[in-house]
Order: structure tokens, then C-alpha cells, then sequence
């Protein structure tokens, strides 16, 4: 089966056979995390890239009083640099991972342009929702913050065909979407209450539909921040 992170950086630049084959040959430094495990640890810091392979991750920090802020998902095909010592990145369930050196993607860069191309823009989009999650920490109501955040895994779970039948496979709890949103689990459960009531998503167990995706986007004005369906080249 075709590497997620392959259909992922397709929609930022265009990739030769060639170029999928390199990005693949990075990818032999596997490994298997348990759910609700750190695959990388508070206060390690590498030059390293983590390439999410399978399954969900959460990028996140902790403040002295032990509480978690969650300031990334990491779904498959996702990368992450493990530059930052305050950032850990746990798995969500189990999950799949690529750990790829620093001196091995540099190289990869260089000798394969588009690939390049590809993963500085994947990097800008990532940039471009952490600005996103500060607005919606600072300044949106409960409800924007759920149904953006909704969108935004639906809309990045659709581009890497994850979505099958109308439904989302959705391994993240309630306080995870509350670690990430900034709102306890109690206000993440009546927010999603809500929007079930008014028709237009609902948790199904472990199962995310959204009955009306253009709806629920209008409702709380998420705009996507991943232009990669716009940036081929």
C-alpha cells in the first residue's frame, strides 16, 4: 500500500516516479507505538523528522500545573521535526511511525527539488493552522472552536482517503478535543450535543460523521489552511 505521506505531499507539488521511490527509501527506520504512548518524550530534541506512517498522534506540550495543551493532530502522512524539547508528540491510538535523520532528508531535499518543494509547503500549512489555533484559543466561542476543528480533520482526512462511506474512523476522546480547543470535556460533550441536535455532525462511538460539511463550515467560518489542492506546480 502506497505511504500516506506520498498522496499528502502529491497535493503540494508535482512528484516523478523517481521521487516517490526516494521518499520511500526514507521510510526504513520503522516503529510500533502503543496507544497512549509517547512516541517522542517532553525535553527530547533531535534534528530528526517523526513521518507518521499509520494511525493518530497529538503534538503537545504541558504547563507546571500538569495540564496538557494539545497544539497539533498528526494524522497519517503528517511530519513533524523533533526540534523542540517543550513539544512531545503521543500516540493517539497505535500507531506507525518513520523516524528519518536529519543528514538523510537534507540530502533528499537537494537531490529531489520537488520533494523539497512539497515538504516546505506541507510545513507553511502546518504553520498557517497553529496561527489558526491561536485565533481560535484567543478569540471564538466554544462552539467555532469545536466545529473548526471538526472540519479541519474531516477536510485533511478526506485529501489522504480516509473517509469511507460518509464516515470518519475518530480515535480522539473528548478531553483530547478539549486539550486541543482549550474547554474541559464537559463543554466539549454539550458543543457536540449541539451540532447533533441541529443535524450536522455527531460522534458514533469511535466513528465521526458530518451530515452537512459546507453547512457547518459557513456556521463557524473555517477556512481551510491547507492550500495544497492549490500549490501544485
Amino acid at each position: 500500500m502506497e505511504p500516506k505521506i506520498l498522496q499528502k505531499l502529491r497535493r503540494f507539488a508535482y512528484l516523478s516516479r523517481d521521487d516517490m521511490n526516494d521518499v520511500e527509501q526514507l521510510l526504513h527506520h520503522r516503529r510500533h507505538i502503543g496507544a497512549r504512548t509517547d512516541a517522542v518524550a517532553l525535553g527530547k530534541i533531535s534534528r530528526d523528522t517523526i513521518i507518521i506512517l499509520g494511525g493518530w498522534a497529538a503534538r503537545y506540550g504541558l504547563v507546571k500545573d500538569g495540564r496538557r495543551q494539545i497544539t497539533s493532530f498528526l494524522l497519517p502522512g503528517d511530519h513533524s521535526r523533533l526540534d523542540n524539547p517543550e513539544q512531545a508528540i503521543a500516540a493517539i491510538n497505535h500507531l506507525d511511525v518513520a523516524f528519518v535523520r536529519a543528514d538523510d532528508l537534507a540530502a533528499l531535499e537537494r537531490d529531489r527539488p520537488q520533494v523539497g518543494v512539497a515538504l516546505a509547503r506541507a510545513r507553511l500549512a502546518e504553520e498557517a493552522r497553529l496561527c489558526a489555533l491561536a485565533t481560535s484559543l484567543g478569540r471564538l466561542d466554544a462552539e467555532d472552536r469545536i466545529g473548526r476543528t471538526l472540519c479541519d480533520l474531516w477536510h485533511r482526512a478526506d485529501a489522504i482517503g480516509l473517509i469511507r462511506d460518509g464516515s470518519l474512523h475518530f480515535p480522539l476522546t473528548q478531553p483530547d478535543l478539549a486539550d486541543y480547543t482549550g474547554l474541559t470535556a464537559v463543554h466539549v460533550n454539550r458543543m457536540m450535543r449541539r451540532l447533533r441536535v441541529d443535524g450536522l455532525a455527531e460522534l458514533k462511538g469511535h466513528s465521526l460523521v458530518i451530515h452537512d460539511y459546507a453547512e457547518l463550515a459557513a456556521r463557524v467560518e473555517y477556512r481551510c489552511t491547507d492550500t495544497g489542492d492549490t500549490a501544485r506546480s
